[in-house]
């Protein structure tokens, strides 16, 4: 019921999201962009959420027709966990003046410009649901090692704060609702790739409490 969308730029980071998925219990397909193309908004739509990922691509992280097929998505309701390392990088300093309006508008972030090696993340101290969700991007249970020179975010009012880098607690992650149609997004500024620890379960929990969250 859930449809993992590999936009990795023909990379082979589907097999940690997937590990991810099968700890937080998740029945899951793949769509391999690379290889299959890019799916209808019908396709979307048949799933209760797609988790989106990008990986390292850093020049076509999230192109223009991908932008207006998440578009539509969320227009029709759709529930989205989309994460990427150089997405910020690729729509927001070296993209089009559409790519930043869809970064803000759709995806309901801003980026600031600055860039964090930290390697925790948790939920938004403040959020009684996600702040136990604390995971590590270095450590003993799988994780791409690809998580490096993450971008700092902040949300884009109404959207509030989701991740938090640790133990800065800047911004990691920003999350939204639109109380029109219904549809929810989160968006991470690190990859879901790169969990390692700091237990077996940490990246399943995180995952598993997004899905909630974007299911109601």
């Amino acid at each position: 019921n859930i449809l993992l969308v590999d936009d990795d730029a023909g990379a082979n980071y589907e097999k940690y999201v997937e590990a991810l998925a099968v700890r937080a219990g998740l029945l899951t397909k793949t769509w391999d962009v690379a290889a299959s193309g890019l799916m209808t908004l019908a396709d979307l739509l048949k799933y209760d959420a797609v988790v989106w990922f990008t990986g390292d691509d850093s020049a076509t992280s999230l192109t223009a027709d991908e932008q207006n097929l998440v578009s539509n998505y969320l227009d029709a309701g759709g529930k989205l966990l989309l994460s990427g390392r150089n997405i910020a990088d690729d729509l927001v300093e070296n993209g089009t003046p559409a790519d930043s309006a869809f970064f803000r508008h759709v995806l309901h972030a801003q980026f600031t410009g600055e860039k964090t090696d930290e390697y925790m993340a948790m939920g938004a101290r403040d959020d009684v649901f996600f702040r136990s969700a604390v995971v590590y991007f270095r450590g003993n249970f799988g994780g791409a090692g690809n998580q490096k020179s993450l971008p700092v975010l902040e949300p884009v009012d109404p959207a509030i704060i989701a991740f938090q880098y640790l133990p800065d607690l800047k911004v990691a992650g920003v999350r939204y609702e639109d109380q029109a149609n219904g549809s929810r997004i989160i968006y991470t500024g690190f990859g879901l790739e790169g969990i390692a620890g700091p237990t077996a379960t940490s990246g399943g929990t995180l995952l598993q409490k997004s899905i909630s969250w974007l299911l109601g």
